[in-house]
């Protein structure tokens, strides 16, 4: 072992070759699992040639008692000089290399001197039976009788986006900046703070501002390893005590169970990391006790028009986070060091740049050190035609003008567009 390792410091090995050969082979070629097929082909003078396809019986098997035939448009004729034989038959017939099949047993019955014009229609006959036997199955295990089709799991509502009166805003302020007044922010119903804040005593004033002008609710980390959750454990009671915590912004499932004393007194929202992508997850998640849900990013508006979107929340403003690494870009390291510099805790702002000259958003976080990579273009999506319980801006570096222009445009239906603006899903299919 090389570096600066010393008596007593903890060393994790990071690779395996042999678990990672375990793990290849756990999952290479594992999806070439191949329908065993018997085929049995009459050739004869001036008659269509005619194939019958059946398959070979497994238990509990999709394809079991599956017996039929096809009459082609091939007429064989006598032969020249060339005869077909029962071996360039079988290995047309045997090409099923893209598909789930193979023809384990086949049965030729061809009369002697024969030939076949045009040996490509073997291919065809082929590909017909092929088709043949798939729309089988698909008729013999999907019953097409909408009498008979059972009710969904979840019950599709009927609503559509509609317009509405009055907006209701969150706001997520991933970055604090000391020398801004967030009680200036107008419009707004709940602001989302990250944990890292509350354990920091130089953000103690403002902090106490926004739990006595807002709803403030703990954001808690996308990555929550060891440092977290003893931070977590050692400081939620000192934080609950001193300012007026209305909630938790839950960002994996584990938090539920780091959080699970305070269900009763405090409302959780499921971030969009949880990703609400149906109503099937949106049912469990409320089974959960999670009272507002956020709409996963990569939902387009048709996707979003099937929910009951009464309890969910919508991001449309912010940079999408692309990345969260357990690297940090600036120490070029994995592990925060005593002995860093840290950049991390200037207020210089740090970038990105991809090779047409975007500047994508880096924000670290020395705590599990961990690198969160934001789009370069901020997303943008118009709310006028849009209808659920929350709409959710996602903040940055912008100042206080700046978001309460934003709040403005979304509350009044406004678009923001521009070259550094993007729809992100919400107009595309995922």
């Amino acid at each position: 072992m090389k570096g600066n390792i010393k008596y007593g410091c903890n060393v994790f090995k990071i690779t395996s070759k042999e678990l990672s050969t375990k793990a290849l082979n756990s999952y290479n070629n594992c999806e070439n699992i191949k329908i065993q097929l018997k085929c049995t082909i009459d050739i004869h003078e001036s008659k269509p040639v005619k194939i019958n396809i059946c398959t070979i019986n497994n238990i509990d098997s999709f394809y079991n008692d599956i017996d039929f035939s096809i009459t082609s448009d091939i007429i064989p004729e006598k032969s020249i000089n060339n005869p077909i034989t029962k071996e360039r038959i079988i290995k047309q017939i045997t090409k099923t290399t893209n598909t789930p099949y193979e023809f384990k047993d086949i049965c030729v019955n061809i009369d002697n001197n024969l030939y076949i014009p045009h040996i490509s229609e073997l291919n065809r006959l082929r590909r017909n039976c092929i088709e043949k036997l798939e729309n089988i199955i698909i008729n013999k295990f999907c019953n097409n009788d909408s009498s008979n089709v059972p009710k969904p799991l979840v019950e599709l509502p009927s609503t559509h986006f509609t317009s509405t009166s009055k907006k209701n805003i969150s706001i997520l302020l991933n970055t604090l900046d000391l020398n801004l007044d967030y009680t200036l922010i107008k419009n707004v119903q709940n602001i989302y703070i990250p944990l890292k804040y509350f354990v920091n005593k130089k953000y103690l004033k403002i902090l106490k501002d926004i739990s006595c002008n807002f709803n403030l609710y703990i954001y808690m980390p996308v990555i929550m390893r060891k440092n977290y959750t003893n931070i977590f454990k050692n400081n939620i009671d000192n934080i609950l005590s001193s300012f007026n915590i209305k909630g938790f912004v839950i960002s994996n499932i584990s938090n539920l169970v780091l959080l699970k004393d305070y269900a009763k007194n405090y409302r959780f929202i499921g971030n969009y990391t949880l990703n609400l992508f149906n109503n099937l997850t949106k049912k469990e998640l409320t089974n959960l006790h999670i009272e507002t849900l956020t709409f996963s990013p990569e939902l387009n508006k048709n996707d979003l028009i099937k929910f009951n979107s009464d309890n969910c929340e919508l991001i449309v403003y912010g940079n999408t986070p692309i990345m969260n690494m357990n690297y940090c870009l600036l120490g070029k390291t994995n592990h925060c060091f005593s002995n860093c510099i840290h950049k991390c805790n200037s207020n210089n702002k740090f970038y990105i740049k991809d090779r047409l000259g975007f500047e994508f958003r880096v924000l670290p976080d020395n705590i599990e050190t961990v690198t969160t990579i934001y789009n370069s273009k901020t997303t943008f999506i118009d709310t006028l035609n849009i209808n659920c319980k929350f709409f959710r801006i996602d903040i940055l570096d912008e100042d206080i003008n700046t978001i309460n222009n934003i709040i403005f445009a979304i509350i009044n239906g406004n678009k923001i567009e521009g070259k550094n603006f993007t729809n992100g899903n919400f107009n595309r299919m995922v």
